[in-house]
């Protein structure tokens, strides 16, 4: 079945930029993709809201903080659970998804992808057997989900492909991490529903950048007292005041011949609020990703309580519903015939607090006999001293509430030896 002759035209509609009618200069039709201008005056798109310094530093910090944590595939046993490391994807997951790209480098894409997008996509490669062989990330702008003629789902993707031509995928051979819908099946880009707070982070840099970059820039004007001077003598008034006061001779003191005045004018960037401005862009977009001011660059309030405490903050409100979307999806596509197998991040290594804090937690697990010295051992990278470790400490102060002791069972006293008797 040729897939790409499946698609419903009655659901997917065609695309303005297929249409000769409407330019390319259209601002509507720029809209409607979400990169039109704005107030401004800055074209936000996914690619270039990438150069404002917060939003870059909040993807790379949401996609390397996934990416770096350990991806396990566990399988419920009789005691528990345990990892599957003889199944083929425990490495597939955890350490090479493809023969070109490290687990660490495919779920920074992917999350990245999702975070900068709204929607990440990987292709599911499966051999004649139907076992899954290879994970591929997919281009979020060049892939998008589509209604086959049958009602079903499946994705239309460019992505690999010549001649502006595409490809029909079934739902079941792509993995799909979308952010927040209002259908549930496309996420909704976070630069498009925001493309106003993005511009104005992006005017706000390049306000700075000119300011710093115009070196002959001064906060005055010259007021010429006599006749308007000709074009070419302003001209040359002009060239000679930007040699004099530009570039490394920038803040000098300027003087001039002839019947002059200097009269102030503008706004400083103290005065027109420039350093504000940047600040409350930095919490407003990484409020946008869930993500304190303080991890995105912002120290001027940092301190062992708070900083710990964003720690926690960031993976119970930040990482988790990315990592519950990520597992519930490998569920989903990778593992739907296995019930006893399921996908998880340990993030017990972000959850650890300073060592003392860490310390404590140990000792009173240890104390309460719910941690073994073994287990201890696992948690600080330690091998385990053998089945001696394996040993739980019970509390002697502490009594079953269902099954209580009298204090007076607890040591019965030892009965008094029998004298011998005497021989005769």
């Amino acid at each position: 079945m040729n897939l790409n002759l499946q698609v419903d035209k009655r659901i997917e509609s065609r695309s303005w930029m297929d249409s000769p009618s409407v330019p390319l200069t259209a601002t509507n039709a720029w809209n409607d993709l979400g990169s039109g201008p704005t107030a401004a005056g800055e074209i936000v798109t996914e690619r270039t809201a990438l150069a404002i310094s917060t939003v870059y530093a909040a993807v790379t910090l949401l996609s390397e903080a996934v990416a770096s944590l350990p991806c396990k595939l566990l399988k419920l046993t009789s005691t528990g659970r345990a990892e599957s490391t003889d199944n083929p994807l425990f490495d597939l997951l955890a350490h090479s998804p493809n023969p070109e790209m490290t687990a660490f480098t495919f779920w920074s894409t992917l999350v990245g992808c999702s975070a900068l997008t709204g929607n990440g996509y990987a292709q599911i490669i499966t051999d004649k057997y139907g076992k899954v062989t290879s994970l591929w990330p997919l281009h979020p702008l060049k892939t998008e989900p589509v209604r086959l003629i049958d009602g079903t789902l499946a994705f239309k993707t460019s992505d690999g492909m010549k001649d502006g031509s595409f490809r029909i995928i079934p739902s079941s051979e792509v993995l799909h991490f979308p952010l927040f819908s209002m259908d549930g099946i496309k996420g909704i880009s976070p630069v498009s529903a925001a493309r106003e707070t993005f511009a104005l982070a992006k005017a706000a840099e390049k306000f700075g950048a000119r300011w710093f970059g115009n070196g002959a820039h001064v906060p005055s004007i010259l007021v010429h007292k006599g006749s308007k001077p000709d074009p070419k003598v302003q001209r040359e008034i002009a060239e000679a005041w930007q040699a004099a006061h530009g570039g490394v001779n920038q803040n000098k003191q300027g003087f001039l011949f002839g019947d002059w005045d200097i009269k102030s004018i503008g706004l400083s960037p103290e005065d027109s609020q420039f350093l504000a401005t940047r600040a409350f862009q930095r919490a407003d977009i990484g409020a946008m990703y869930h993500i304190s001011p303080m991890m995105l660059g912002d120290t001027s309030r940092v301190s062992n309580a708070n900083h710990a405490q964003a720690q926690l903050s960031f993976v119970t409100e930040t990482l988790r519903p990315i990592l519950v979307r990520i597992e519930q999806e490998l569920k989903r596509k990778l593992l739907r015939k296995s019930d006893d197998l399921f996908v998880i991040f340990d993030v017990s290594e972000r959850l650890r607090g300073d060592s003392q804090s860490q310390m404590t937690s140990f000792a009173l697990g240890r104390q309460w006999g719910f941690l073994s010295v073994n287990d201890i051992r696992a948690q600080l990278g330690l091998n385990n001293i053998g089945p001696e470790g394996d040993i739980f400490l019970q509390p002697v102060n502490m009594v079953n509430a269902a099954n209580p002791v009298i204090p007076s069972q607890l040591a019965l006293p030892a009965p008094e030896p029998t004298p011998p008797e005497d021989d005769k």
